[in-house]
């Protein structure tokens, strides 16, 4: 139950251009200051929802590179602990920027892949890949 609520508060934020055109949505248009205090009640539940959101965010972005030819991320180049560790930092860090803008570092500091511009593999980065 708690967990459904806690999906609710943060399902409700949202990032828009203007009064009808949504750019983002969900806990990633939540401030890093906001992520500190979920995470300082409830580490594992924060980490969970926020991280979630951050691998599919991470995931979108690398699509969208794919599709427009442009080499995309390896996001099994950072280990997820590590990965998990860095958002937590840049937060620390940077409490008034979005969560959504340490997600974009992240990304940034993956290694481009090498894969080439056209071949990718999909998996959850925690089991084998099809």
């Amino acid at each position: 139950m708690r967990y459904a609520i806690c999906l609710l508060a943060f399902g409700a934020m949202v990032s828009s251009a203007t009064a009808d055109d949504f750019v983002e949505m969900g806990v990633g248009v939540a401030t890093c200051a906001r992520f500190n205090q979920e995470y300082a009640k409830n580490p594992a539940l924060a980490e969970n929802i926020f991280f979630s959101w951050a691998q599919g965010y991470i995931s979108g972005m690398n699509r969208a590179m794919l599709a427009n030819r442009v080499p995309y991320r390896n996001m099994d180049s950072i280990a997820l602990d590590r990965q998990r560790s860095g958002l937590r930092q840049y937060c620390q860090k940077n409490p008034n920027v979005l969560y959504l803008t340490a997600v974009v570092a992240l990304h940034k500091a993956m290694t481009p892949s090498t894969a080439g511009r056209t071949g990718a593999n999909t998996g959850t980065g925690a089991g084998p890949r099809p």
